[in-house]
């Protein structure tokens, strides 16, 4: 080339040449053209170049360099449409722009003698083959061939050469060196109608028919005698219960089901309000079977009264239709649930031998219905007689005792209007000489569950000759296994609780050794979320008899919960009051005549937050006396001796608050020797006011100690308090 650089020439050594020939084939033709090609492969310069050209010429032919066959930037290439049987010559050059290096070594290639064969291709049946015919095929040449089937029609086989090659769309021949055939065979397409039936009948024809593609194919459904269709699916849709069913144009596989149903009857349920019946409504029950109805009444409500085919059954929850072969009805109607009553007893008393003594259940409570029966009945002591046992109060006059006096025990039953009932007990310690005890179950405790609780009676007291028994109960909350009902410190475990938490109850009985006794009471709250309320009985007050009393629960709360849900006032101490509303925040009651005569009235508010933890609180009510008040203004102690025997006489003089003889009051003064129990001596006052309380005998050694303690001074129509007395004490050594 006249303008290409020097520096450019010889810049391109063709190292290595792959040489291949590939045959093109056109199927639009069916012809094998006669061309074939080959790859050329070369080194790349020291520098890169703007790109490649190859040149080819045949042997009698020079180099046309306008005309290359192949021009880029790669180092290998096609050159495609050589002729068979041909020399071809082919050199590389490498370019600048318009600037070309020099030739490359040049190669050689010469292309096959062409060859061709023939393909004959048929088919048999509702289907193609393409190309179809015969197919001529260039020696070493491949051929491909598609099969398919017709719409209805599938390929059962393809024979390549009269041998089959199995159900194949596609086949080709590779590297045709001779003569082939290939045949396609077709056969119409068969689906399968799968039919069947539930107990109850039939389908006819049943299970598996095989039909051509489009073809048709019938069904009979019959029912059983007693049975009738109850619906037919075919490709799991229902068609609703017909007899007979026909697939036509059949291009699918396909299903059919029967199913059928013994004849129902009906049973229509219905429910009231604050109620529900199951299944309700209009019930369809087969022939000769069976349906079951719950009836379930809401919270706070029971059921009362079911009717089936209008006549009353009672009060059931469930009821069965067995071997139903008619229709029938069943209704259902409910009412408010009763709520069990709660009597009171009244509080436990203290009084005298031959004085009549009132119980009280007037602050028993029924929050729905009311309390139509009342009984009390003595459980123990000396037997009395009530004076009207079957109504809210009665009375009884107590017996006479000894010195160390005696328990009644009486229990009430109250009743209300449905049959509830429930039951309370009082005490009535009747004494002379003995002091009854004082029970103290402990304080409240709130603890967690599984804690181990102990329960503490141990300070519980007795001013004179000590307590003899403790007995345990549980009052109210879920029962639980405590220890030793008969210690004075029984325990148990703290039972699980849900997130509102739990109260328990427990009362201690406390029996002196005169058998005497009171009762206590403590809260343990088992919490786990849920704290629980604080009571709040309000402030101790005065009041005189006949006064009003307004007792004050209203500063009572719960830290946690929205609202205390529920007041429960108790009377323990003092002669029985009738309150306004035991339920209130604030009853109301009146002082009655004779409650001075125990100075106080001692009154305990349970509250309950609504989790049902509760909390306690008492409040007194001192009852001022309007008689007057008696006093120990004088006592003098005289000693004598007879041997080593020795006795005590004590003159006890008793005045009024104007300083005036008492006479008639009897006088009760406990002996002591060094400070052990002597005896009890009781002696009324002589027309000077005074009384001789004379000291069992006794062997006192020198400077022994013998005292005397006045106990109490009682006279109808006066009032007596130690507290207010500066002399209640005498003592006097043995010389």
């Amino acid at each position: 080339m006249a303008n290409r650089p020097n520096s450019l020439i010889n810049l391109l050594v063709i190292v290595v040449f792959t040489l291949s020939a590939y045959s093109t084939l056109f199927a639009a033709t069916y012809t094998v053209p006669q061309t074939t090609e080959v790859k050329l492969a070369w080194n790349s310069n020291a520098f890169t170049p703007d790109g490649y050209r190859i040149y080819q010429r045949t042997e009698s032919q020079a180099y046309d360099y306008t005309q290359p066959v192949w021009d880029g930037t790669s180092t290998s290439c096609t050159v495609y449409n050589l002729a068979y049987g041909t020399t071809y010559h082919f050199v590389a050059r490498a370019y600048v722009g318009i600037n070309e290096s020099a030739d490359s070594g040049e190669v050689t290639f010469s292309t096959p003698l062409t060859a061709s064969y023939t393909i004959a291709a048929s088919i048999n049946g509702n289907g193609a083959i393409s190309p179809a015919g015969t197919v001529t095929v260039v020696e070493g040449a491949d051929q491909a061939f598609t099969i398919t089937s017709s719409e209805g029609s599938d390929i059962v086989d393809v024979l390549v050469d009269g041998v089959s090659v199995g159900v194949v769309s596609t086949y080709t021949f590779t590297q045709v060196s001779q003569n082939h055939t290939i045949s396609a065979d077709f056969d119409y397409t068969t689906y399968t109608i799968s039919a069947s039936a539930d107990t109850g009948g039939s389908i006819s024809p049943s299970g598996s028919a095989s039909i051509n593609y489009g073809g048709s194919q019938g069904y009979t459904i019959t029912p059983n005698v007693g049975y009738q269709v109850a619906d037919v699916l075919v490709d799991g849709i229902f068609v609703g219960p017909v007899d007979t069913y026909t697939f036509d144009q059949v291009s699918q596989n396909h299903s059919i089901h029967a199913s059928f149903i013994v004849d129902t009857v009906t049973i229509t349920s219905s429910a009231g309000t604050n109620g529900t019946i199951s299944p309700v409504g209009s019930v369809n029950v087969l022939f000769d079977g069976s349906q079951t109805f719950t009836i379930t009444a809401d919270s706070g409500y029971v059921v009362s009264d079911v009717w089936v085919d209008g006549v009353s059954i009672g009060a059931v929850n469930s009821y069965t239709f067995a071997s139903v072969t008619s229709n029938h009805t069943i209704n259902a109607a409910f009412s408010e649930e009763n709520q069990v009553p709660t009597a009171d007893a009244g509080p436990d008393q203290t009084v005298e031998e031959g004085k009549t003594v009132m119980l009280s259940g007037l602050n028993s409570i029924d929050p729905d219905d009311g309390i139509a029966a009342f009984q009390w009945v003595q459980i123990q002591g000396e037997p009395v007689t009530l004076t009207s046992p079957n109504e809210p109060e009665t009375t009884f006059t107590t017996p006479n005792v000894d010195s160390s006096g005696t328990a009644l025990v009486f229990e009430l039953t109250v009743t209300d209007y449905s049959g509830a009932i429930s039951t309370d007990s009082s005490i009535v310690n009747v004494t002379w000489v003995n002091m009854p005890p004082n029970a103290d179950a402990g304080v409240d405790q709130t603890v967690q569950e599984g804690d181990q609780v102990q329960l503490d009676g141990s300070n519980s007291t007795d001013a004179d000759d000590g307590i003899a028994s403790y007995v345990w109960k549980q009052v109210s909350g879920p029962v639980v296994a405590v220890s030793d009902t008969s210690s004075a410190t029984p325990s148990f475990t703290a039972p699980g609780v849900e997130s509102a938490g739990t109260s328990l109850a427990f009362e201690v009985t406390v029996t002196d050794n005169g058998g005497l006794q009171d009762t206590a009471t403590c809260l343990i709250n088992v919490t786990w979320v849920n704290t629980p309320p604080v009571a709040d009985a309000g402030s101790d007050q005065n009041a005189a008899t006949g006064d009003d009393v307004l007792l004050d629960g209203s500063n009572s709360y719960d830290a946690d919960d929205t609202m205390i849900t529920s007041y429960r006032w108790y009377q323990t101490n003092g002669v029985p009051v009738e309150l306004s509303d035991a339920t209130a925040v604030s009853p109301v009651f009146t002082v009655p005549a004779g409650a001075e005569d125990g100075g106080q009235l001692v009154f305990e508010l349970t509250v309950t937050d609504s989790g049902g933890l509760q909390g306690k609180d008492r409040c007194q009510v001192n009852v001022k006396s309007t008689a007057p008040m008696m006093h120990v203004s004088m006592i003098s102690i005289q000693l004598k001796q007879k041997g080593r025997n020795t006795e005590a006489n004590a003159f006890v003089t008793i005045t009024d608050d104007a300083g005036s003889i008492v006479t008639d009051a009897t006088v009760t003064g406990h002996w002591t020797y060094n400070g052990d129990p002597l005896n009890t001596v009781s002696v009324v006052t002589n027309g000077d006011g005074a009384a001789v309380l004379q000291s069992a005998k006794v062997k006192a050694a020198s400077e022994a100690e013998l005292a005397i303690e006045i106990t109490g001074v009682v006279k109808d129509g006066y009032t007596y308090d130690p507290t207010a007395n500066i002399v209640t004490q005498g003592m006097q050594i043995v010389p």
